[in-house]
């Protein structure tokens, strides 16, 4: 009796909060991912998202899906399909880890194919890539929660590119004008911010300083997940995206 109490007292108080954001105007937008996957909807404002249309039978995206990162709150595991439960409640979920990880994986498509598929100017592409992880970790980490069982990924990422950047500070190229790249190649996403490069003479010691940042960033999502144990899987799942960030990099 005190489960299903907390459940409903549960769905009640997310309805309170979303109610308001309805009832003031706020605008929103649609899109439908495969088939598979859920309908969402997603705020103009980075209100949360509201599930709608949950698939019980969910599949991950496929590589073909190449929907924006959608806020994490809107996402609950498959078993929450079936507890009468209309309001998804915040927390993990194997959704919602699934696009963590790919939005991990684009940053490695945008930082690196796609910094390289750019017309030869000149410039050593790889100058530009340290700043590039530092903008999509950055995007990535403010489209999720501020609470949850996310929270701690998030704080690791932000944290991640604020040293980032602060490495490309310390060894910019003021003499080389910054460069934008199509998220994902896709003609139709959206540009990256501006992103500078790092001195030629400096990218070896840049570029390690970038990787003992990430190693450390995967290191403390790993460590962030043990506890409790029902993070362990998702978190693990993260960390291991974030080594194969630090991959790419040391490619360059």
């Amino acid at each position: 009796m005190k489960i299903q109490r907390y459940k409903r007292l549960r769905a009640v108080g997310w309805a309170l909060a979303v109610i308001p954001l309805i009832l003031s105007g706020v605008t929103a937008q649609a899109f439908e991912p495969p088939k598979a996957g859920p309908k969402i909807i997603i705020m103009d404002n980075a209100a949360p998202g509201l599930l709608l249309d949950i698939d019980c039978e969910y599949e991950p995206p496929s590589e073909e899906f190449f929907g924006p990162v959608v806020s994490l709150q809107s996402l609950s595991d498959s078993e929450d399909c079936n507890d009468n439960n209309p309001t998804p409640p915040i927390g993990l979920s194997t959704r919602a880890t699934d696009v963590l990880v790919k939005a991990l994986n684009d940053a490695d498509r945008t930082c690196n194919d796609i910094l390289l598929a750019r017309p030869k100017d000149g410039l050593n592409v790889d100058l530009f890539r340290i700043d590039c992880y530092r903008v999509m970790y950055r995007k990535l980490a403010q489209s999720m929660p501020t609470s949850g069982d996310y929270v701690p990924i998030r704080a690791a990422l932000l944290d991640a590119s604020d040293k980032l950047g602060q490495i490309v500070r310390q060894n910019q190229d003021t003499s080389i004008r910054p460069v934008k790249v199509r998220e994902r190649g896709k003609p139709d996403a959206p540009a990256t911010e501006a992103l500078r490069a790092v001195r030629a003479d400096r990218l070896e010691i840049a570029t390690a300083q970038a990787e003992a940042v990430l190693e450390e960033t995967a290191i403390v999502i790993l460590r962030s997940g043990e506890i409790p144990v029902r993070r362990n899987i998702h978190y693990a799942r993260v960390s291991a995206a974030v080594e194969e960030n630090i991959a790419v990099l040391r490619s360059a």
